[in-house]
């Protein structure tokens, strides 16, 4: 299936940062999908492949590293943005792991309202 323009898919096992980004990004004009794990990730992305992905690094079970990896793997170019409230990844990190994907930012924990309009905005523009 072809990905619809304001359709964003988030992954996060902290239903306070789905909560956040899910209000801030229906108030940017996004439809969002929101998963808690991997699995769940993967069975939405299957249904119906987003305009732009958020994934959280560390989750229980496959973590978002292996995400990015199978993500790869399928040669996936959608634009992925990576979040993690640890300081082990930074931009330049992110984009090691994610040479073969489509790689927009990394977003660092705790983040703020402000922050992620932008980066909807921003999205938003580089889709139209």
């Amino acid at each position: 299936m072809d990905s619809q323009a304001n359709d964003i898919l988030v992954v996060d096992d902290n239903d306070t940062i789905l909560t956040l980004v899910t209000e801030v990004a229906r108030n940017s004009g996004y439809s969002v999908r929101t998963a808690r794990n991997a699995q769940e990730f993967f069975d939405a992305f299957d249904e119906h492949k987003p305009a732009l992905m958020l994934v959280d690094i560390v989750m229980p079970d496959m973590d978002g590293l292996e995400l990015i990896q199978k993500l790869s793997e399928i040669s996936c170019k959608i634009p992925l943005v990576i979040m993690s409230g640890y300081n082990y990844v930074d931009d330049k990190g992110a984009k090691l792991l994610t040479k073969n994907l489509n790689f927009t930012r990394f977003l660092h924990k705790p983040f703020d309202v402000d922050e992620l309009e932008q980066l909807f905005r921003d999205s938003l523009q580089a889709a139209h």
